[in-house]
Order: C-alpha cells, then structure tokens, then sequence
C-alpha cells in the first residue's frame, strides 16, 4: 500500500490541563515511529493507512485515559496512487 499523510487535531473535553493530556495524545505519536510533524493546531503523521488509523485511535483512547470525558478529532487525509511524504509537501519550508 502507499504511504499516505494525514493531519490530525484532538480537541478532548473535560480534563483540567488540556495541553498536558494533548501532549498526552503526541506522545502516542512519538512512540509510533512514524515520521511525523507537530504544529500549533494539529499533528502531520506519514505511514501506511492503516498505522495510521491505528495512531489515531490510540491517540484518542490516550486522552481518554487521561481523565477527557470526551474528544472530538478532526482529521485531514492526502492520499495517492504513488503515495506521498511530508517532506514533499512543506520540505521547500524545513530547509
């Protein structure tokens, strides 16, 4: 399968310190060893579709754990038949 890039938010509801159960969320990230890039309003993650699905859900089921009553995701995907990496999209900018 080809590898795909997708962009992902979690906006988790009910935890008293957002940022610490986001970071919560990005260190599920982390631990995928998939390349992936942090910006301000979501995460980048390149992979197979289905790592990367997986990612997400863990992702979401992290917040969950640390104490969210609930989290919205919002999710962005590009997909092509020859695939697609991060760096060919914002490389030019990481130089």
């Amino acid at each position: 399968m080809a590898t795909i890039i997708a962009a992902f938010q979690v906006l988790p509801s009910g935890v008293d310190d957002l940022y610490a159960c986001v970071d919560e969320a990005i260190g599920v990230v982390e631990r995928s060893g998939l390349p992936y890039d942090v910006s301000c309003f979501e995460t980048t993650i390149e992979g197979e579709y289905d790592q990367i699905m997986d990612v997400v859900k863990r992702a979401q089921a992290a917040c969950l754990e640390f104490g969210a009553t609930s989290v919205l995701c919002n999710m962005k995907i590009a997909n092509t038949p020859n695939g697609t990496t991060i760096a060919e999209h914002i490389g030019k900018y990481r130089s």
